[in-house]
């Protein structure tokens, strides 16, 4: 699923989250799990076009694989 969601072309123009990133420990080693929605923030581009939850994970961004 793919979404295109348009930014606002002010000094403040953002996408209006805020990601984390999750990681796990699997024999010693570091497994990434992806990255997640932490927050929306009220007002942000995000939170008008209302596509995006909290704890969604990305997997793509601009074409590149996480």
């Amino acid at each position: 699923m793919t979404f295109d969601i348009p930014l606002r072309d002010t000094s403040s123009a953002g996408l209006g989250i805020t990601l984390k990133g999750k990681t796990s420990i699997i024999d010693g080693q570091s497994i990434d799990l992806g990255i997640y929605v932490k927050s929306i923030l009220t007002g942000g581009a995000a939170y008008r076009v209302n596509f995006i939850n909290k704890k969604e994970s990305f997997s793509f961004v601009n074409n590149e694989l996480f």
